[in-house]
């Protein structure tokens, strides 16, 4: 239970071929009751565990710690159609390496997400009794914090050492292409943006000032007496 493949798909997709090769790939299985037997390899915080089957088209990727570097033997246990079958491999571990920096970050990452599914688990499946929530949490901060990743109790912000606008006013405006999305019109996008600048950074109506409101009293007074004496010169009022 729970060594299967998540399949995501695209709204745009064929639901009926999407939910047929996802049948077909269910039922064969290239390896399943997948094992690793490390030999003499010190490993440590493996992940992902437990290990899913593996399935045709896909690939299983195993990232752990190790103590030693060396030349070891490891073995690859599972049942191949039901039957038992053993795959020895020869890997190599250099002391240090300048071309596997990503790799430790794609480990905290992995690992991130095995803890984050313990904690949303139930304790008696994927954890032990003295594995608490409080202890996962913990975990998960420090792997975030250590290796610059966000998790659902860390977070960062990128600050700029340097200003590149120091007057944003006299800034050029510079237009940058959108792409549209497919199926749409220009007229769903609205009118373009004005450029801001010191004469229009306040976009909105004016309001006047109270020494000029008794004017516009005043005109208002005027032009209804105009209309009184229009309406009785012509008739319109009795």
């Amino acid at each position: 239970v729970g060594r299967g493949f998540t399949r995501y798909m695209d709204p745009a997709e064929d639901q009926e071929k999407v939910a047929g090769e996802l049948a077909e790939r269910l039922q064969s299985p290239v390896l399943t009751d997948i094992q690793i037997d490390w030999g003499g390899l010190d490993v440590s915080e493996l992940s992902p565990g437990p290990l899913p089957d593996l399935f045709a088209g896909q690939s299983l990727r195993i990232q752990g710690r190790y103590g030693r570097p060396g030349r070891y033997e490891v073995k690859v246990r599972g049942r191949v159609q039901g039957r038992p079958a053993t795959l020895p491999l020869q890997i190599e571990l250099p002391e240090t390496s300048t071309q596997g920096e990503a790799v430790p970050i794609l480990w905290a990452r992995s690992l991130i997400g095995d803890l984050m599914h313990q904690l949303t688990t139930g304790r008696h499946l994927f954890r032990g009794e003295d594995v608490n929530a409080d202890t996962l949490k913990q975990r998960i901060t420090e792997l975030g914090l250590n290796f610059a990743l966000v998790t659902k109790w860390t977070a960062f912000v990128a600050v700029s050492e340097k200003i590149y606008n120091p007057s944003p006013i006299d800034t050029p405006t510079v237009p940058v292409p959108v792409a549209q999305v497919k199926g749409t019109t220009a007229l769903a996008y609205g009118e373009p943006a004005m450029p801001i600048t010191a004469g229009n950074v306040f976009s909105g109506g004016s309001t006047p000032e109270p020494d000029a409101i008794p004017g516009f009293i005043v005109i208002a007074l005027l032009l209804a007496g105009f209309l009184i004496q229009y309406r009785l010169r012509t008739g319109f009022i009795k």
